[in-house]
């Protein structure tokens, strides 16, 4: 009896481990940015200078007048959370905004989290103190990526 519960116990534990969708730290970027790695004067490297500022904020926009396309938030110059909503800027695994969220299932496997507010769904994947998150709209469309160190 205590061999079959603990067999019983031994495959339940494993079975959770192979449904997480831990990633590795590699894929927790966004436009070639990685939260801890990437500083601020890379990131001007790789697109230019921002747009704005704002205390340890920083932004890249469009349109002036519209909410920005990328914000980028610095501790001690390094970039710690990058939230974009552009298209063309992509995670190391190729998905981007735009996308059906049913991508996300297929390159990382079910997500470690889920949260759903105010009908939008937040697809949450870890990897030790970084978090890669798509949020996507009711239609199923990703609409914002954010890479970030885990709060």
């Amino acid at each position: 009896m205590k061999k079959l519960f603990f067999l019983t116990t031994l495959i339940f534990l494993m079975s959770q481990v192979v449904c997480s969708a831990e990633l590795s730290r590699d894929q927790i970027a966004v436009g070639g940015i990685y939260p801890g790695r990437t500083t601020a004067s890379e990131v001007e490297q790789m697109y230019g200078a921002f747009t704005a500022r704002n205390g340890n904020l920083r932004y890249y926009a469009d349109d002036p007048y519209a909410d920005p396309s990328v914000s980028i938030q610095l501790m001690e110059n390094r970039v710690i959370n990058v939230a974009t909503t552009l298209r063309d800027w992509e995670t190391p695994d190729g998905v981007h905004r735009g996308m059906n969220e049913s991508v996300l299932n297929d390159v990382y496997g079910s997500a470690d989290n889920v949260v759903k507010k105010d009908g939008v769904l937040r697809y949450c994947y870890y990897s030790g103190s970084y978090v890669l998150e798509f949020w996507v709209k009711s239609t199923g469309e990703i609409y914002l990526i954010v890479a970030k160190m885990r709060d």
